[in-house]
């Protein structure tokens, strides 16, 4: 938790993993639920053909919450229409 003083000024002396609540291993792990989520999606778009595997893989990456049921809804989508190349 980032604390602040009587004066109004910061406390920094701490560091900034430490200040947002975040361990170490906690930072890891969701690192590598990030990671192995992205590959996932990147080698199953890529499998079904889809030209933007690679967007894919890193909008799961960096904004898993987001880009992951994206993913999914879409997947589902096409796969009911048939394949579009």
């Amino acid at each position: 938790m980032l604390t602040t003083t009587a004066g109004g000024t910061k406390d920094r002396s701490r560091p900034i993993g430490y200040r947002a609540g975040v361990t170490a291993p906690q930072f890891f792990v969701a690192w590598f639920v990030a990671g192995a989520a992205s590959i996932l999606v990147f080698l199953h778009a890529s499998k079904h053909g889809n030209r933007h595997a690679t967007a894919w893989g890193a909008g799961v990456f960096l904004l898993l919450i987001v880009f992951l049921p994206l993913y999914v809804l879409r997947f589902r989508s096409t796969k009911e229409r048939g394949r579009r190349y």
